[in-house]
């Protein structure tokens, strides 16, 4: 059950290539690039497709998971792990999301600014 609870949780690093795409074309200074703004669009969704989506069927599954008679026989230390571990990790996800939808809503506004002028 764990190797699996694990697994799923590095499902999230699908996102990961995004966000170092787009620390490069920041340090090249490519910020104003088609190429910054499609991958803010994908980076975007593959985010909340791998991050966010999967914390309820993850909760879900773990809950579910807890009334399984064999649960009762992981150590302590390994349920502490995975539910500890879970939740200041979803925490972040979720303030990452935000800031993400904050700085695509401010360069979304700033484009049509610029084709207004």
């Amino acid at each position: 059950m764990l190797a699996y609870f694990a697994l799923y949780r590095l499902l999230s690093e699908f996102s990961t290539p995004f966000v170092n795409i787009r620390w490069t074309l920041l340090t090249f200074k490519l910020k104003d690039s088609k190429m910054y703004v499609y991958n803010a669009i994908i980076g975007f969704s593959v985010f909340f497709l791998v991050r966010i989506v999967p914390i309820v069927p993850f909760w879900y599954m773990l809950w579910s998971v807890s009334f399984v008679p064999l649960w009762a026989e992981v150590h302590f230390v390994y349920k502490f792990i995975c539910i500890a571990g879970s939740i200041p990790l979803d925490g972040l996800n979720v303030d990452w999301f935000y800031l993400i939808v904050n700085n695509l809503r401010k360069h979304v506004k700033q484009s049509q600014k610029k084709q207004n002028e």
